[in-house]
């Protein structure tokens, strides 16, 4: 009880103390200036780390490549120095501009070569089908010929029915005789020839 009424009483005093002289109040404003110095010192500090931090993961994100590869690069290392990969697009190209070139060559050689075949097809049929024209032209008989070999099958065979028929043995000899002397080139008169042969050997 007596340390509580101590206690008491000893707050009462501080309460009831004197107010704080000028120097007092100077002091604590002086205080006061350099804790909020130091706050300031310490909020700008933070600021430039974090704008330095920001900076340097920009310049980061802009060195890496894009996800497809195909990004022009934003960095200045790599508009400075562009030419390798430049060089490496153009032989690329080059080398696709090639290919595509031979293809077309064996694309244009294989149709040239089939079209060289056709028309020797073509020329071989139109060959083949001119000897076949020729070789019905040489066979088909003379007309004169055909004439002559009607002639003189009607003559032997007046001359067989003057044998055979009449039988009057020395009219047929003289039938079958002007038949071999009037179509010698026909084969009526090898008939008739030896007709007269075998007549005048009976």
């Amino acid at each position: 009880m007596n340390d509580l009424l101590q206690n008491l009483l000893q707050a009462a005093d501080a309460a009831s103390a004197a107010p704080s002289t000028p120097d007092d109040l100077s002091s604590k404003v002086h205080r006061r200036r350099k804790v909020r110095a130091a706050k300031s010192r310490r909020l700008k500090i933070g600021i430039v780390a974090a704008t330095c931090t920001a900076a340097a993961f920009t310049i980061i994100l802009t060195l890496q490549p894009s996800p497809e590869g195909q990004g022009r690069p934003t960095s200045p290392l790599a508009q400075i120095a562009p030419t390798e990969s430049v060089a490496a697009e153009r032989a690329i190209d080059t080398e696709s501009l090639r290919r595509e070139a031979a293809a077309i060559k064996a694309e244009a050689d294989s149709l040239e070569k089939f079209l060289a075949a056709r028309d020797r097809q073509t020329r071989l049929a139109e060959l083949a089908a001119e000897h076949d024209c020729l070789l019905i032209a040489a066979s088909a008989p003379d007309p004169e010929e055909a004439a002559l070999e009607r002639a003189a099958a009607r003559a032997v065979c007046q001359a067989d029915f003057l044998l055979e028929t009449l039988n009057d043995r020395l009219a047929a000899v003289e039938a079958y005789r002007n038949v071999a002397e009037q179509f010698p080139n026909t084969r009526w008169a090898m008939i008739a020839q030896d007709s007269v042969q075998r007549l005048e050997m009976n």
